[in-house]
């Protein structure tokens, strides 16, 4: 199993200049968030979480798409992310919204050990 960001990784990224954070939420209930960072033109996606019990229902994909939406009002032309190699899900939810596979970093994540692909999306007016 991967390891989560802890809770000061966490708030080191909420200290950074440009980051925006967008939360998913029913009612009191979190559903799900992104964390990005953008120094226009480019963007950088940190984190798209999706708690289990939302998954699979579109919340990834609202959060996904409304992120790059407001980044692009903004003058981002590209965003840019990490991914682990096994997560299929993920990847095939990047895809769905324009991001390609550029590049890999061997070896980049730890327990367990995988290779990182980067991906880049250069069409943020078409998500």
């Amino acid at each position: 199993m991967s390891h989560p960001w802890s809770a000061a990784q966490f708030e080191d990224y909420l200290h950074r200049p440009l980051i925006f954070f967008f939360v998913a939420k029913e009612k009191k209930q979190i559903e799900g968030f992104v964390l990005l960072q953008s120094i226009v033109p480019e963007a950088e996606l940190f984190r798209l979480v999706v708690a289990p019990q939302f998954r699979r229902q579109g919340v990834g994909l609202l959060l996904l798409q409304s992120s790059l939406r407001h980044l692009h009002a903004m003058g981002a032309q590209t965003c840019f992310l990490e991914v682990r190699d096994s997560n299929k899900a993920a990847q095939a939810l990047y895809e769905r919204v324009g991001f390609r596979e550029t590049g890999r970093r061997k070896k980049y994540y730890r327990a367990p050990v995988e290779d990182a692909l980067l991906l880049q999306n250069d069409c943020l007016e078409n998500v």
